[in-house]
């Protein structure tokens, strides 16, 4: 049987399929190739933990090949990511002071006042930006250093040539069930059958530092699947299955991409194919850290909070409702509404982040992501000082979110101290009026136009729209919100007849 319960896997679950004995651990590429990408601390506690697993981990030849094929490609920007940030913002900071050279040059040409002056002034920032930008690099050399070493003696290379050595690399497929597997691929992809369907158009793979053209390349997650199953029976083993591919060709996602649990495709194929006599236990790799570090009593503190950063960056949008409110309530001429009172019943109802930039400094961590929410609420519109409107609006707002954390090393536990959203704008937003929920009755229409509801009165009896009120022929009473035809007007610029008597 298939070892699962409800999509949810507890620390009680992997301890239980652990103590069973006779079970083997199978990494994918990703998990080995991301080793490049993680900060220094965070690859070494996924090393140590792989490290304590010994023979129980083994790897498809298909995972070991496209490691092999890749890892240099992403090794070399990763060893000069750090390095390279001083020397981007110089470069940056000097193409800007060119530029500025030449427009203080061309404002002093037609005698621009005091532009030199402002020239300097804004030099003298430029120079600040380089001196931070330095002690930026002061500041995480440790880390720097520690990183540089991790690469250069590439400890995850050896590690995956030792599994290779040690007989716990699978051998290749023959080219029969190599072209086996590549038809029933193309017939599963048409079918959306997992695994790898979202590969179809993968079509190029690195070799020798160049993009090629590969055929075999949608079907190397296919590969794997079939190379797992064939060990499991093969060598009647229980199978723990981890990946750090977050696609829904795996995994079944939520409506935020989160995943529920492992695609039911691939638990009922493989007992089938296994015919019920071992178990698989499929898990994203930072569950497997997170919980199998405590069976080994490996620190894995740094990697609990990597892997998990976007979704401690969810989790703290979905709470951020009010303060997402008041900036939008203190910036209100985004939202071009006019003059904002307040917003009510404002609610979150999605939440969608780009990658986040992790950066550790000793006992703090620093996450920063652009984000995309959708919201909804009810705006309240100054209109006048006696009158408001209530407009329901649903939106998309984008942003910078940035969160601290303080990390507690001796417990193994963190806590957010602090977090920030900037740059928050509405890059669209539908307005929902009566229109939108019933058929306005004919004396609910703008006499103007003829097409749109009224929302607004006009004196003395009768309906005009938004837009059509915009016309220079109509006047509003700031006081009571009455629009009037120019004519018939009588009030005195603050008061309209009506507010008068």
């Amino acid at each position: 049987m298939t070892f699962i319960k409800d999509g949810i896997i507890v620390l009680e679950d992997l301890k239980e399929f652990i103590d069973k004995g006779k079970y083997i651990v199978v990494v994918d590429s990703c998990i080995l190739l991301d080793f490049y990408r993680y900060n220094s601390k965070t690859a070494q506690e996924i090393l140590n933990n792989l490290e304590y697993l010994g023979d129980k981990v083994w790897i498809p030849n298909q995972v070991y090949i496209e490691f092999k094929r890749n890892f240099a490609s992403i090794l070399g920007p990763n060893h000069n990511k750090y390095k390279n940030i001083p020397k981007s913002i110089a470069s940056n900071v000097k193409d800007f002071e060119n530029k500025l050279n030449k427009l203080i040059k061309a404002y002093d040409k037609y005698n621009f006042p005091k532009v030199n002056e402002l020239g300097e002034k804004i030099k003298q920032h430029l120079v600040s930006i380089e001196g931070e930008a330095n002690q930026y690099k002061e500041e995480i050399k440790n880390e720097m250093e520690l990183m540089s070493e991790l690469l250069r003696t590439n400890k995850i290379l050896e590690y995956v040539e030792n599994l290779k050595n040690q007989g716990q690399v699978g051998t290749p497929f023959p080219p029969k069930q190599i072209l086996s597997i590549v038809d029933e691929g193309r017939k599963r992809f048409d079918l959306n059958i997992p695994p790898g369907y979202k590969d179809i158009n993968k079509s190029e793979i690195v070799k020798e530092d160049l993009k090629v053209v590969d055929p075999l390349a949608p079907f190397g997650d296919l590969i794997v699947w079939k190379a797992l199953i064939a060990k499991a029976k093969a060598d009647k083993v229980n199978v723990l299955f981890t990946t750090s591919d977050s696609k829904s060709d795996w995994w079944e996602l939520d409506s935020n991409k989160n995943i529920v649990s492992p695609r039911e495709e691939l638990l009922a194929e493989f007992i089938e194919e296994t015919e019920g006599e071992v178990e698989l236990l499929m898990l994203p790799m930072k569950e497997f850290i997170n919980k199998f570090s405590t069976i080994s009593n490996i620190s894995s503190l740094y990697s609990s909070v990597e892997l998990s950063a976007n979704e401690i960056l969810q989790e703290r949008l979905w709470e951020s409702g009010e303060e997402i409110k008041d900036i939008l309530i203190d910036n209100a001429y985004h939202a071009h509404l006019g003059n904002i009172e307040d917003v009510e019943d404002f609610e979150i109802v999605g939440v969608k982040i780009e990658d986040t930039d992790v950066e550790f400094d000793d006992e703090k961590v620093s996450l920063i992501t652009q984000f995309q929410v959708e919201a909804a609420g009810y705006f309240i519109e100054y209109i006048s000082r006696e009158y408001s409107e209530s407009t329901q609006i649903t939106m998309t707002l984008k942003g910078t979110y940035s969160v601290e954390i303080e990390l507690d090393i001796e417990n193994q536990d963190y806590t957010i101290d602090d977090w920030e959203i900037s740059d928050l704008t509405i890059s669209n937003s539908k307005i929902h009026c009566e229109e939108d929920y019933y058929d306005p009755q004919p004396w609910e229409y703008c006499v103007v136009c003829l097409k749109n509801f009224g929302e607004h009165e006009l004196h003395p009896d009768d309906r005009i729209c938004n837009s059509c009120s915009q016309n220079s022929n109509y006047m509003l009473c700031t006081n009571c919100g009455t629009f009037y035809k120019q004519e018939d007007y009588d009030g005195d610029g603050q008061y309209c007849g009506r507010c008068q008597d």
